[in-house]
């Protein structure tokens, strides 16, 4: 392809003129704190948010004195400002934070619906 062809691509391609770091763009529209999962039988969701990178879990009602106790044993500490459990993901533990928040996130919504009598989620 001649250099004159190449200029008139890129003139009407608008993802040819993309450089490097151009996509940063895209990542600022990302919803934050991002929406992982939800239970609407056991009124709770998952999340996570970056700066700070934390996985977070909110309940629609206070759950239980077990299920915050449970929530405490796997490192998440109640944020009254913003109404939900929070757990800091770390960077060099990542993906071990966040597997720890997905389990203790499934473990819950079990529990509250073990309590309603509702049928259990496989997670």
């Amino acid at each position: 392809m001649s250099n004159d062809q190449n200029q008139a691509r890129q003139s009407r391609d608008p993802l040819a003129n993309r450089e490097p770091g151009d996509d940063a763009d895209e990542r600022a529209t990302e919803p934050n704190p991002r929406v992982w999962a939800s239970n609407a039988a056991a009124g709770a969701e998952c999340l996570t948010r970056k700066e700070p990178y934390e996985f977070l879990i909110r309940f629609k009602e206070k759950p239980s004195p077990e299920v915050t106790s449970h929530l405490k044993d796997q490192g998440f500490h109640w944020s009254r400002e913003e109404q939900l459990w929070v757990r800091p993901i770390g960077y060099k533990t990542a993906a071990q934070d966040r597997e720890i928040g997905h389990r203790a996130y499934g473990t819950v919504v079990n529990m509250i619906l073990g309590q309603e009598g509702q049928v259990r989620q496989p997670f």
